[in-house]
């Protein structure tokens, strides 16, 4: 419990001994007034699961067991029970596959002793809930990959979200015929529930893509896009993902699209020297704040029917217009 919550569920020390002590001598009243009673046994189950019911409420109030207990011991609270058998959240990972292009193999199971090489061999192993782990180094034809990258539902890509994919790279493209956009040039692409975190993602083809997303939610996060020929992340369709604390530098036409009726929520990015910083269209309708959007041809450009959402973002220096 976070001390804002332990406040607000707090009383006073003072009152709160006063309240205890009272409960107390309340329960110890009850208790030698009806133990000449519990020779009967219909009695006795009585009040055995009425001091059952108060006793739980206490602890979840105070934190502590009274010392006041019926003759019989009364059964474990199913609390205990519930708490160990509560399912693991369905995005947890459960599974891990490690994976090298420097050092490893696709022949390998995977394992940290024996990693894979490719992201494209790991992606075509990956069950539900499992976590794709990426060692330094960079991941292209050259390597192995087969591009586009087609992320699965519920997988997560990560390499190091600290350094945002620093020295973790995939390089390359390869072409995916859009349900919306006709055929595209991509390096990866979005799945619904998917997750790629810590890499640096860029695409030196003709109108390259980096990340494409189309009527999906994932997350993205921690992430570099950079020096993709066309756009960083392409958002489109009817898709609404998470994509906070990227850096987009150096791309050719926009840091992000937003296109069709998606409403992605983009927070806490940094747009640097790219063509526009966020390119919005059609219907689209993104919740965008706390980015920061600097030295690019134009900031934020709005299209169509956009409606867009902003909020305190930091919109400065840019060539022609901030919004």
């Amino acid at each position: 419990m976070n001390s804002a919550s332990h406040r607000n569920c707090e009383f006073t020390s003072h009152n709160l001994n006063l309240k205890l002590d009272h409960q107390k001598l309340s329960l110890t009243k009850r208790s030698q007034r009806y133990r000449s009673d519990l020779n009967d046994e219909s009695t006795h189950l009585q009040w055995s699961s009425r001091f059952q019911r108060l006793s739980l409420l206490l602890v979840a109030l105070t934190g502590f067991h009274l010392g006041i207990a019926p003759t019989e011991t009364l059964a474990e609270p199913l609390l205990t029970q519930q708490v160990a058998q509560t399912p693991q959240s369905p995005n947890t990972p459960t599974n891990i596959i490690y994976v090298s292009a420097s050092v490893g193999d696709d022949t390998g199971d995977g394992s940290q002793q024996s990693p894979l090489r490719t992201i494209t061999q790991a992606l075509t192993l990956a069950q539900p809930n499992t976590a794709i782990i990426l060692a330094p180094g960079t991941y292209s034809a050259q390597t192995g990959e087969q591009f586009p990258l087609m992320l699965r539902p519920n997988i997560t890509v990560q390499g190091n979200p600290n350094t945002r994919g620093e020295a973790i790279i995939i390089s390359g493209g390869g072409f995916y015929t859009s349900r919306t956009f006709a055929k595209q040039d991509i390096a990866v692409l979005g799945a619904n529930g998917a997750r790629i975190s810590g890499v640096t993602v860029t695409n030196p083809n003709p109108r390259g893509y980096g990340l494409w997303v189309e009527s999906t939610s994932m997350i993205v996060s921690n992430n570099t896009f950079t020096r993709n020929t066309h756009d960083g992340i392409s958002v489109v369709g009817t898709g609404a993902p998470l994509i906070q604390e990227n850096n987009f530098s150096e791309n050719g036409a926009n840091g992000i699209t937003v296109f069709g009726s998606s409403r992605p929520e983009i927070r806490n990015n940094e747009f640097q020297n790219t063509g526009f910083g966020i390119n919005i269209s059609q219907n689209a309708a993104p919740f965008i704040a706390g980015n920061r959007i600097i030295f690019n041809k134009d900031g934020v450009v709005i299209q169509a029917n956009a409606r867009p959402i902003l909020r305190d973002n930091y919109i400065e220096r840019n060539e022609r217009d901030g919004i």
